[in-house]
């Protein structure tokens, strides 16, 4: 029977063992390798096993020089034993995360082994952060106009994650306390990317992440927080959900398939202004070119 589940399987059977595209990195390297580094998904490995995995990719240990995915040859027909050496993998869990590769259009089997897939070549697309010599000079320069410290965050496999902060003495940055990934109902980015997203996206992220109350104003009513996602104003602006004394404005990034937001939080007694938020719509504009040619 067909299904959708949150792994984003759609009108097409799941496989034997759930995996979720988000937990395998699959990439292009230099010296056309595939490079391939499972990361246990829930239910996926066990303990020790996503252990050994873990350890793998933090020291290095056959990964690129970015402390990237593992490269295994590109035509190796032996590739299910490859794959646990480097990682550290029980035989029969490689030959499961194999199959599993091919079914989500990482690697493509043919007689002669394993080759890279249409999705792998997705991955390989220029990221953000590859992008982030372009980013940055619009950060900076928007930190200057407007007198704030600009952060720029994006929805990435289901959490919201900070890419890059520009601050400087006359515009620190903002004591994220609470964390990026447990405060988007809470910050005015964190609005601004959930209101991008599609509706099983966002109820997919409301559903892993609780509505905890950081200050007394901030949203913690599911119902409430929906309703005013649906509203998607040009700029967000929320006053004191986060950080009392605080306010933060916040634009939508849509960038191909990437979905992200700009933010600048300023002193809650200075008043949002029209220039202020045509300032952050040209930034925005910007960025959303740089990010989108990341995903061409």
């Amino acid at each position: 029977m067909c299904q959708r589940s949150q792994s984003g399987y759609e009108d097409r059977p799941p496989p034997i063992h759930p995996i979720r595209p988000h937990a395998i990195i699959a990439n292009l390297a230099p010296g056309a390798a595939i490079g391939v580094r499972a990361v246990a998904a829930k239910g996926w490995v066990s303990t020790a096993e996503r252990s050994r995995i873990d350890a793998t990719f933090e020291s290095g240990t056959d990964a690129d020089s970015r402390g990237g995915p593992v490269c295994l040859s590109r035509h190796s027909s032996d590739l299910s034993r490859e794959l646990p050496r480097v990682v550290g993998l029980p035989l029969p869990t490689a030959y499961h995360l194999l199959r599993a590769l091919v079914f989500e259009g990482y690697l493509s089997k043919n007689e002669d082994g394993y080759l890279l897939g249409p999705a792998a070549s997705q991955q390989q697309r220029a990221s953000p952060q590859q992008r982030l010599p372009r980013i940055r000079p619009v950060l900076r320069s928007l930190r200057d106009e407007l007198g704030g410290a600009t952060y720029l965050s994006i929805y990435d496999h289901r959490e919201i994650r900070l890419v890059d902060i520009a601050d400087g003495p006359t515009a620190p940055a903002v004591d994220l306390w609470a964390g990026v990934h447990e405060s988007g109902h809470a910050t005015a980015f964190g609005k601004a990317i959930l209101a991008g997203l599609t509706q099983d996206q966002r109820a997919v992220y409301i559903d892993r992440h609780d509505l905890f109350d950081l200050i007394p104003s901030t949203v913690t009513n599911r119902g409430a927080l929906e309703r005013s996602l649906n509203t998607t104003p040009t700029v967000w602006s929320d006053s004191e959900g986060y950080l009392l004394g605080t306010s933060c404005l916040a634009t939508t990034i849509s960038a191909g398939e990437t979905v992200g937001a700009i933010a600048v939080p300023l002193p809650s007694h200075r008043p949002d202004t029209h220039d202020q938020a045509l300032t952050l719509q040209r930034a925005t504009r910007r960025l959303s070119r740089i990010m989108d040619a990341s995903t061409a």
